[in-house]
């Protein structure tokens, strides 16, 4: 009987045990508990090397490449303030380096567009006329590229490749020439101005301009022009420069019209070309070429100078360095500017 019992025993020790052993083995002997907060090392994957890429598939920035955002640029705690949009009327800039010119008509406020460029007050042409004249038609020929604007008593045509507006006849010098921009036409405020018969005034205090109309309109080219100073103006540029640009044919109108205005010389544009103080002064005075007739462009270039086109400074002399036979001037007189094949220079 007790032997019965103690097999009994025996069988029920031996099926507790058989669960817990198993779950050792699972564990490699470690504690059940265990098993499952430590995790079984494994061997790591053999890694391959990957190819080393170019700068381009890194897609990193270099200086040359401007950021998508350069706002990523800045730490966390920097700030950036946007640039704030132009508003709305603010005037278009021929070049990002423009600055603005207050204007003034009159002593008022001009709110049209007044612009800086190259050193050159600009105006938007058919803007600024609007308000200079009553009536005013502007119109466009896309086929010459011409401006016409009527205003009456006064008209001017302006065609973009020319340096000049051409207003009741008269030639008017246009500095650095007119400017097209996104459609628009800019031209010098003072060139403008003298259109219309008025006057700049520059303030420099306040960096400002006036522009103030006149009682009268500008006076026609037929009674401007003396026909006596046009024909020896012209014909003395068109023999001593012919072939020149027209701002070259002008800078030689320039040195006439300065001699006849300084002490020294004659006092009139004939006398100052005939002028033999010293010897010849005009080769074409004495070789006859002076009486051939002058070519359009010299006629023009002759206007300019009588309107006020200034290229050469105070020139009293040019000469062509290349085949002047007398250095005089070279080594007495100051440089002035080079234009073309001609050298000006001043007492």
């Amino acid at each position: 009987m007790l032997h019965r019992i103690y097999s009994v025993l025996v069988i029920l020790l031996v099926l507790t045990i058989a669960p817990v052993s198993a779950a050792f083995a699972a564990s490699d002997s470690e504690p059940p508990e265990l098993a499952s907060a430590v995790p079984t090392a494994t061997a790591a994957p053999e890694v391959t090397a990957a190819p080393e890429a170019s700068p381009a598939e890194l897609d990193i920035p270099d200086e040359e490449t401007p950021l998508a955002n350069p706002n990523l640029l800045l730490e966390e705690d920097e700030s950036v303030t946007p640039a704030s949009p132009a508003p709305s009327g603010s005037p278009l800039l021929l070049d990002p380096s423009d600055s603005v010119v207050p204007l003034t008509i009159d002593g008022k406020p001009y709110a049209g567009t007044s612009i800086l460029h190259d050193g050159i007050t600009y105006v938007q042409l058919r803007e600024f006329c609007s308000v200079m004249g009553e009536g005013v038609s502007v119109a466009w020929d896309g086929e010459t590229q011409t401006v016409t604007v009527a205003s009456p008593p006064i008209s001017f045509t302006l065609n973009v490749a020319d340096p000049y507006i051409v207003a009741n006849g008269r030639y008017l010098y246009i500095p650095g020439g007119a400017v097209v921009h996104e459609g628009l036409t800019f031209v010098p405020v003072r060139t403008l101005a003298k259109a219309f018969g008025a006057d700049c005034v520059w303030f420099e205090s306040s960096q400002s301009i006036d522009v103030r109309r006149g009682t009268t309109p500008l006076e026609s080219g037929d009674d401007f022009y003396d026909e006596t100073d046009l024909y020896w103006l012209s014909r003395i540029i068109s023999a001593e420069a012919r072939g020149e640009s027209l701002k070259g044919q002008i800078a030689v109108g320039n040195v006439v019209l300065n001699r006849a205005a300084a002490k020294g010389y004659p006092d009139t544009i004939k006398g100052v070309i005939f002028d033999r103080t010293g010897g010849v002064q005009f080769t074409p005075a004495s070789n006859g070429t002076i009486y051939k007739d002058p070519t359009k462009n010299a006629v023009i270039a002759a206007k300019l100078a009588l309107d006020g086109a200034d290229i050469a400074g105070q020139s009293l002399f040019f000469l062509n360095a290349k085949i002047a036979a007398s250095k005089w001037i070279i080594k007495n007189c100051v440089f002035v500017v080079s234009i073309g094949n001609h050298d000006f220079y001043s007492l």
